[in-house]
């Protein structure tokens, strides 16, 4: 079984001011706190990059842009990962954000598990402070299956994941936060600092 998954790191950063999955968190880029945590779960993994993808060339890994202009999105970064995958023969692809340093241990295996009785994408979710759970569609599993129906409804204008996810049948898994989300997104200075204050020790 083949399991592809892409690191989405093609957006523009605008929040940050500059490209965050390159900003420093303990001495270390974003990128490398979260290939530390997901390369033991995946077999094959690449780079959802578009812009000055020289920065990214020490990682050795593949890096592939956006089929589409005008940068739409992460949804357009999911769409690069199917069609990736589905050079590979793969049914089913990983996406990551490169902006969550904190990504879960068992991200792959407990989506991999969901997917079992999902036909759709499946997609990590977390508690937000009231106790409902708030989906994070960037980190999922989706279907490469859905690559047209996705190119489509990003060249009509659809942008947002969620929506889009929830319409092909997502399902959520939910992952538990006792310590802090772990599915923060870095998009911020005030977010690097709320990472910052996460790290052990």
């Amino acid at each position: 079984m083949i399991l592809p998954g892409m690191i989405l790191a093609g957006g523009r950063s605008r929040r940050m001011g500059r490209d965050k999955a390159l900003v420093l968190l303990a001495g270390r880029p974003l990128l490398d706190h979260v290939l530390e945590r997901v390369w033991p779960q995946l077999g094959q993994l690449a780079l959802n990059v578009n812009g000055a993808t020289a920065d990214y060339a020490r990682y050795g890994l593949p890096v592939v842009p956006d089929s589409l202009d005008g940068r739409p999105g992460p949804l357009a970064g999911v769409l690069a990962a199917m069609d990736w995958a589905a050079g590979l023969g793969a049914e089913r692809v990983f996406t990551i954000s490169a902006d969550t340093p904190f990504l879960p241990g068992d991200f792959v295996p407990q989506l991999l598990m969901a997917s079992e009785k999902c036909a759709g994408p499946v997609l990590a979710a977390s508690p937000d402070e009231t106790g409902a759970l708030r989906p994070h569609p960037t980190c999922g599993y989706w279907p490469v299956a859905l690559r047209d129906p996705l190119r489509a409804a990003l060249l009509a204008g659809q942008r947002r994941m969620w929506g889009w996810a929830e319409a092909q049948g997502a399902e959520l898994v939910a992952f538990p936060a006792p310590g802090g989300d772990p599915f923060l997104n870095v998009n911020t200075p005030e977010d690097l600092e709320r990472a910052r204050a996460l790290l052990p020790g």
